[in-house]
């Protein structure tokens, strides 16, 4: 940003105080400033928008009421911009930034592998795409593991140009991956703090939903200024599920926290079901609120055939059991006719 407008900016904007009412593109301009050339005005301005309009911040000003940490942190924020569909972190990669959204939502995603019949030359095209559009190269390397039975070097030999393929219609069994949509995270709020502060790889995919305005502080800064904050929050988090979900209390913290970063919130409402019997359920849950009831339906008449098949095949197995009143032969007879 050159000078000139910077300084025409502070000019006509008045007080401090009247910065209150900055827009979203005037703190832009200011968040462009190189971190090293802001001014203490500079840094003083963007506090104040923080604050009033920021959900992270504002929480941050609550719990721990420091004017001297935020402002810290201000002075490490670095601009950040993606556009819809854009990847801001990728799962599996080493995390060097934490990121706070200042405009726009981003979706959250998991990838799982998924069984599927495809053709070679579907799949080599498939590989091309995660290496060329997505720009993915752990997702690259980790579909080419999956997928070990297949020449990598012969691919890699014909640069995954899969029209050097000899020609087949052949289906053959791949495995890729599917990424499952676990939840969206708003505007005003943080993300990418787990992997910074356990120094563990990125535990999920995020992606731009929209056109997204963000601003970021590296690992470095990070962990002088927001880890210890940061990590009783975390602290705090991990402690809560453990004590009201005793199943998980011997699990390690890590795995733990993998988990609640899954988790999503759902309602529902009075007799209304989570899902039925016989069908493919696609979720665990954990209550935190509330009662529910689990009903099932027998089909007596298959367990009845079930006894009477058992019983007449089996050489009066039955009659010998010591528990005539289950096994009276008269119950039986009744149930064969």
């Amino acid at each position: 940003m050159k000078k000139e407008n910077k300084n025409s900016y502070k000019r006509s904007s008045g007080s401090i105080k009247s910065h209150s009412d900055l827009n979203l593109n005037q703190v832009i301009e200011l968040l462009k400033i190189p971190k090293e050339k802001r001014t203490k005005y500079d840094i003083k301005t963007l506090q104040n928008y923080m604050i009033k309009n920021i959900k992270y911040f504002q929480t941050l000003n609550e719990e721990f009421n420091s004017s001297e940490k935020i402002s810290r942190i201000i002075e490490v924020l670095s601009y950040e911009y993606f556009k819809k569909d854009e990847h801001i972190i990728n799962y599996d990669e080493i995390g060097n930034k934490f990121f706070i959204l200042l405009s726009g939502t981003v979706n959250v995603y998991k990838p799982f592998p998924k069984n599927i019949s495809m053709t070679l030359y579907d799949y080599v095209n498939y590989l091309v795409n995660i290496r060329d559009v997505q720009k993915n190269v752990l997702k690259f390397e980790r579909i080419q593991n999956y997928n070990s039975n297949v020449d990598k070097d012969k691919l890699l030999r014909i640069n995954y140009n899969a029209k050097k393929l000899p020609y087949s219609s052949e289906k053959l069994p791949f495995v890729i991956e599917d990424e499952r949509l676990i939840g969206t995270i708003e505007e005003g709020s943080s993300f990418g703090e787990m992997s910074l502060i356990k120094d563990e790889p990125r535990n999920a995919d995020i992606v731009a939903n929209e056109n997204c305005i963000l601003v970021s502080i590296d690992i470095i800064d990070y962990k002088k200024i927001i880890k210890d904050t940061e990590e009783q929050k975390i602290n705090a988090q991990l402690k809560y599920f453990k004590t009201n979900y005793p199943f998980f209390k011997d699990w390690p913290d890590s795995r733990c926290l993998r988990l609640i970063s899954a988790l999503t919130k759902e309602n529902f409402m009075k007799e209304e079901y989570i899902y039925k019997q016989n069908s493919l359920p696609t979720d665990i849950y954990l209550i935190k609120k509330g009662e529910f009831e689990v009903t099932c339906d027998i089909n007596f008449s298959i367990l009845d055939k079930f006894v009477s098949y058992v019983y007449n095949n089996s050489d009066n197995l039955f009659k010998e059991m010591d528990n005539p009143y289950f096994w009276k032969e008269d119950n039986l007879q009744k149930k064969n006719k």
